[in-house]
Parts: structure tokens; C-alpha cells; sequence
């Protein structure tokens, strides 16, 4: 390590920050954001007790302002255009977590920026204690504009999340426009009459925009002046004390304390405060259900307000009115209990009712034996009636499908529920239908759509759609073609009886393509294989070994003749733009050419 001599005076440079990635090659170039605000808020505590605050204050901003441009000059591209040097330096800024940058104003010709920073390093998270801590990232910003724009730059935080912002927000002009001077800028006592109105002035911008910076120095000012400068501190009394009470109400706090009673400038604000205290008391009386609450002020609200009281209480009565009629109509339901009993008995549905909180059965009117094929349904439907109570679904009328399995056997029944009251219980009827005939049914329907008579694989309807269906979600798949060799010489040569076991010959074959394969025939002497996971050289692959695998042994078991396929094979993914028709289109072009080179192979 080359050693240096030691600095007399500490001038900073950014050569001072060392080989950061060297130093911490184990712990990074990161540290949590508690460190940095124990550093800072302890070194801002030790040199305001040495200094006063706003001395320390100032420390912080010109210690920003030095950083602000060693980082501009050392990171950033100074001499890119004005655009392109904001994106980069939001992206510095987000990077290196010191917050994320915003704009919400520039002026081209003056100069004059306004810009937040969300997430500050500074004081995001900060409690509340009304006022602006920012002082390092004014001096910060500042130095970053002057280095960019070569032009000094006064930036002032106007929002801060310690001052009860969400967010920090700074203006930034250059210093021959810059609205907000300091006190500190005063090189000596104002002991004139116009530096001290000039002080004055300066006094009343600090309120308005740098409230916490604000302070009234009364030996800067004139005797003749005092009366005015007292007059004035009052009236920033007022303004404070009016501008605190109107955040808080902005706010929906309403029992903030109100200004004093001198306050003049807040006696408006005072009305406003005690009519929304009324208000709010008459909204809480609104919920508790006084829907005679009338506003007679505050003009189109008070309109919607009493709107909105007028129909709610014509609401309630309705509703009232229409909990009378549910109570006869329950009372009657209740009375054609017993009815009911009587005529489901002689109904050919299976009805259960069942209490929605114990799952007590408190009726059904028929046996078990005389519904379920066997016992050992009932532990099964038991359970059902059990999951659809507890997923407390049944609300009003419902339909569902329930299939009953065990020992191999099937029993389906179409369960329609509904809530009911069965002698004061809240409870559920459950009615079902047997429907395993219909299932049946549609099964043999499925298999006559979707199979082959002759080989009981899937048929060419069913092919393309599942073609489709994995085109659709882009699957990644393989699409292979196959044609059976001679099978017209074998018809016509042998018959179509022959012909027939050729075909199934194949059909056993193709199917020992992969446990998961579907395998479905198009028609005549065609095969469609499709098969995820797979690529197109490995199928192709598997494929030659199914071919010597029919040829091995048609030729070992003397057939009539030798059983042999030709094959094309096409693999699709996620990113494939081709149709079933196109793909289809490919992969049969592949398998005749394959089809041609073994004709030649034999000619050979």
C-alpha cells in the first residue's frame, strides 16, 4: 500500500473516499440507513450546542453543496442535454438509495426548478415536530444544479416529511432571482432605516416559505420601526397559528386546539371548524339511524345532504315494511312444515335436510338403501353435505353434481340445495337426482365422438382439437406424422380383413411411444402422435425404434409381409405462430420425404 503524508488542512477531494469495494470486500459498499441518521443527527446535535442551530444548519448545507458537486463532476455526464442529465441523475439518485427524484416544474429561461424526492435518506419515517430538517440536501441539490448549469443555485425546502409531508419538496432558483435570502446573508447589523424594513421583509418571506427559519431580532430594527416590527410578529402569530389550525382540519383532525380568541384572520376558520363539528355529530346521529337530520347551510351540500337523510328514511321504512311481510311469510313456511313432510315422501328425489350449524339430518324421506347402490356411498355423501356447509355456499338456491365412488362402482346424482327453515332451524335442503344412467349415456356418446372403432385410439375430431388446444396455450410439444407402408398392396393383395389387423399392428406399436402420448388416426393408413416434453430428435429417434421394432418382428413371426411406417416429426414451443393446418402441412411434407428416401434406400 503506498503510504501519503498527512494533510494539514482537510480540504475534501473525492480521492478521499478510498477504494470502497476493496476495503469492504466482505461487508459491500451498503450500510442501512439507521447508521447514516445516527452520524448525521448526532454530529447535527454536537455542533448545535457548539454553535447554535442555524450555524449548524448551515454547516450541513455547505457540507451538501461540496458533496452535491463532487458527485455531479464524478458520476454524471456534465455535458450531456438537460433530459438526458435528469434521467441520470434519478437514476443515480435511486441507485445509491438516497431517494427517488421527481420534477414538477422547470423554467428553461430563468433557471427555476421545483422537485421532490420521495423516500428521503434524510427524514422519510421522521416523527412529526413541524418543521424542515433538509438543510444537507439543500446544499446537496444546490451543488449538483451549479455544476450541471454553471450557474449559481439557491435551493430551499418548502415541504418535508417532519414538517407533516409525505413527501420533501424543494424550489431551486439561481442567485440574481432567488426569492427566499437568508438572515445569515447579512454581512453586518442592519443599523439603517431601510436595512431594517428590508429585514423585515426578508422576516415576512421566511414565514411564508421558510417558517421554521423565521425569527424577529429586534436589535436589527430601528426605535422608530419597533411598533411596526411588533404589530408584524403578531401578525405572523396570527398566520402561524391560522395556517396550523387549517392543516389540521384539511386533515380531518377536528379537535386540533382552535387559535386564540385575539386571532382575528381565524374567526372564519373558527365558523368552519364548529359547523363541521356539528356536522360530524349529525352524520354519527345519521348511522345510529336519525334519519330526521336536516343541514339548512352550506349550500349544494346541505341540498345533498338532506337528499340523502329523505331517502334513507324512506329506505328504512320500506325495509321495515318488508321485514313485516318476511315475518308472515316465514310463519306460514313454518306452518307448511308439516305438509311438506308429507308430500316429499311421495316424491321420487331424495330429499335431505340438514341443520347449517350442528349438520344434524333433521329429515329425509326416503331410506338410504333405497337411493344408494351401496352402503359405503353414505360415509361419502355424509362428507359432501359436511364440505358444502362448511364453505357456507348456500345462500339462496344452488345446483351442483355429486359422483359417489367406491369399489370400482359409480353413482351420480344432480344435488339441487336450498336454504330453508325447517322448525326453527336454520338449515339446508339438499335434493337429489339420480343421474348415473345419464352419465352413462354420455360417456358412450364420448367415446363414438372422440374414439376409433377399429383401434380404440382417439379419432381425427378429437386429434385436431387437442392439436389446437396446445397450439392455442403455446405449449411446447412435438407434432408427428405417420404413414403405414403398402397398406393399399396389403388391402388389395391380402384383403381389407387383413388389412384391418395391419392397422392395429401399428395402433400397438404407436402407443409404446411414451406412457403419455396420445396417439389418434386420422383415417385409412394416417397417424397424428402428439407428446410434450419431447424434442424433435429424440421422437425421431424413438420412431426409428418403433419401425425396426415392426419390421424385426413381422419378419421373425413369417408374416405375409413386412409391417413398416414412415414418419415426419415437428416440434413447437411458446414463441410457434403456425396453425394446426400449417403445422400439419410441414410435418407431412417431412414424413413423404422420409417416405422417399427409404423407396430409394431399397431400389438400392
Amino acid at each position: 500500500m503506498e503510504n501519503t503524508a498527512p494533510r494539514t488542512h482537510h480540504k475534501f477531494e473525492w480521492e478521499d473516499l478510498g477504494d470502497i469495494k476493496e476495503g469492504r470486500g466482505d461487508l459491500g459498499e451498503e450500510m442501512p440507513v439507521l447508521v447514516y441518521r445516527l452520524m448525521q443527527y448526532t454530529m447535527l446535535d454536537v455542533l448545535s450546542r457548539e454553535f447554535g442551530p442555524e450555524r449548524a444548519n448551515d454547516f450541513f448545507r455547505d457540507a451538501g453543496y461540496i458533496a452535491g458537486q463532487a458527485l455531479a463532476k464524478n458520476t454524471l455526464n456534465l455535458k450531456t442535454d438537460f433530459d438526458s442529465f435528469w434521467a441520470e441523475l434519478q437514476q443515480t439518485l435511486q441507485g445509491l438509495k438516497i431517494g427517488i427524484l421527481r420534477m414538477e416544474s422547470f423554467e428553461t429561461l430563468s433557471g427555476k426548478i421545483t422537485l421532490t424526492v420521495g423516500q428521503d435518506l434524510d427524514c422519510s419515517g421522521l416523527p412529526v415536530t413541524n418543521e424542515n430538517v433538509c438543510n444537507y440536501d439543500e446544499g446537496f441539490i444546490s451543488g449538483i444544479l451549479e455544476s450541471y448549469t454553471g450557474r449559481p443555485y439557491e435551493v430551499i425546502e418548502v415541504d418535508c416529511w417532519a414538517n407533516g409531508d409525505r413527501v420533501c419538496r424543494f424550489e431551486g432558483v439561481t442567485k440574481d432571482e432567488k426569492p427566499y435570502p437568508r438572515n445569515a446573508g447579512y454581512a453586518k447589523r442592519a443599523d439603517g432605516r431601510k436595512e431594517a424594513i428590508d429585514y423585515m421583509f426578508d422576516y415576512l418571506r421566511d414565514v411564508f416559505y421558510r417558517p421554521n427559519h423565521a425569527r424577529m431580532d429586534y436589535d436589527r430594527i430601528t426605535p422608530d420601526l419597533t411598533k411596526l416590527a411588533k404589530g408584524l410578529e403578531f401578525f405572523v402569530y396570527c398566520v402561524t397559528e391560522l395556517r396550523a389550525f387549517s392543516k389540521a382540519i384539511a386533515k380531518g383532525d377536528l379537535n386540533s386546539s382552535r387559535p386564540s380568541a385575539e386571532n382575528e384572520l381565524a374567526s372564519s376558520l373558527k365558523d368552519l371548524h364548529a359547523t363541521l363539528k356539528h356536522l360530524t355529530w349529525q352524520t354519527q346521529q345519521v348511522a345510529k339511524g336519525d334519519y330526521s337530520q336536516r343541514v339548512d347551510y352550506l349550500g349544494d351540500f346541505a341540498v345533498s345532504f338532506n337528499t340523502m337523510t329523505k331517502q334513507l328514511d324512506e329506505r328504512y321504512k320500506d325495509l321495515k315494511e318488508e321485514i313485516k311481510i318476511s315475518n308472515l311469510k316465514s310463519q306460514q313456511l313454518e306452518q307448511s312444515n308439516d305438509l311438506f313432510e308429507i308430500v316429499t315422501k311421495e316424491n321420487s328425489q331424495w330429499m335431505v335436510v340438514v341443520d347449517k350449524q350442528t349438520g344434524e339430518w333433521l329429515f329425509h324421506n326416503y331410506p338410504v338403501t333405497n337411493i344408494l347402490i351401496t352402503e359405503d356411498f353414505m360415509p361419502q355423501l355424509r362428507n359432501w353435505i359436511e364440505s358444502r356447509l362448511n364453505a357456507s355456499y348456500v345462500e339462496g338456491q344452488d345446483n351442483d353434481e355429486l359422483e359417489l365412488a367406491f369399489g370400482g362402482f359409480s353413482q351420480y346424482f344432480s344435488v339441487m340445495s336450498r336454504s330453508v327453515t325447517w322448525h326453527e332451524h336454520d338449515s339446508v335442503m339438499f335434493m337429489l337426482t339420480d343421474i348415473s344412467a345419464d352419465h352413462q349415456f354420455i360417456k358412450e356418446l364420448e367415446t363414438a365422438a372422440y374414439y376409433d372403432n377399429l383401434t380404440g385410439l382417439y379419432n381425427r375430431e378429437y386429434g385436431m382439437r387437442l392439436l389446437s388446444d396446445l397450439i392455442m396455450n403455446r405449449y411446447k410439444f412435438v407434432l408427428i406424422f405417420v404413414d403405414m407402408d403398402k397398406l393399399k398392396y396389403v388391402n388389395d393383395k391380402f384383403g381389407h380383413l387383413e388389412g384391418d389387423r395391419y392397422i392395429n399392428a401399428v395402433a400397438t406399436a404407436l402407443r409404446g411411444f411414451s406412457p403419455s402420448v396420445a396417439v389418434c388416426r386420422l383415417g385409412g393408413d394416417e397417424f397424428m402422435l402428439l407428446e410434450q416434453g419431447w424434442t424433435e430428435g429424440s421422437a425421431a429417434v424413438k420412431l426409428e425404434e418403433l419401425r425396426n421394432q415392426l419390421i424385426r418382428h413381422s419378419a421373425e413371426g413369417d408374416a405375409l409381409y413386412e409391417h413398416s411406417i414412415s414418419y415426419g416429426v415437428v416440434d413447437a414451443d411458446e414463441y410457434n405462430e403456425l396453425d394446426a393446418s400449417q403445422l400439419l402441412a410441414i410435418v407431412d411434407e417431412r414424413m413423404y420425404a422420409y417416405k422417399q428416401a427409404h423407396k430409394m434406400e431399397r431400389k438400392i
